[in-house]
């Protein structure tokens, strides 16, 4: 936290519920720090909650945009657990989420195809 603090960054990306490759959920302790880091320096944490529904040995990991709503931008999608050909995601914003960035985002559709898609014309 020390080095994030340091770096003077703006935001950072994260996966706290499934760090890959590990597989290891990152701490409340380091929730909370992310959060008041997030709050201190004005930043904003992009939280990729891909998978934090898939556990099967114990409950499901909260994710850090309840701990900071007006810090933290949490997407989703279903590509990545279940079907990559679907396209489907998610993003919650905070309210003050400038309108230009929202309306980007509503417009993006652009995806890489699956193995399943037609390849590439030659």
């Amino acid at each position: 936290m020390r080095a994030l603090a340091a770096s003077g960054a703006e935001a950072v990306l994260l996966t706290p519920a499934h760090q890959f490759p590990t597989g290891v959920v990152l701490s409340p302790r380091r929730r909370a720090a992310l959060a008041a880091w997030a709050a201190e320096a004005g930043a904003m944490i992009l939280e990729d909650d891909y998978d934090a529904e898939f556990r099967f040995d114990r409950d499901p990991v909260g994710c850090l945009q309840g701990l900071a709503p007006d810090r933290v931008v949490l997407s989703g999608s279903v590509s990545k657990p279940l079907v990559p050909g679907l396209r489907l995601g998610w993003v919650v914003a905070p309210r003050p989420w400038p309108r230009p960035y929202a309306w980007r985002a509503a417009s993006w559709t652009w995806a890489p195809r699956s193995s399943s898609s037609t390849p590439w014309p030659t």
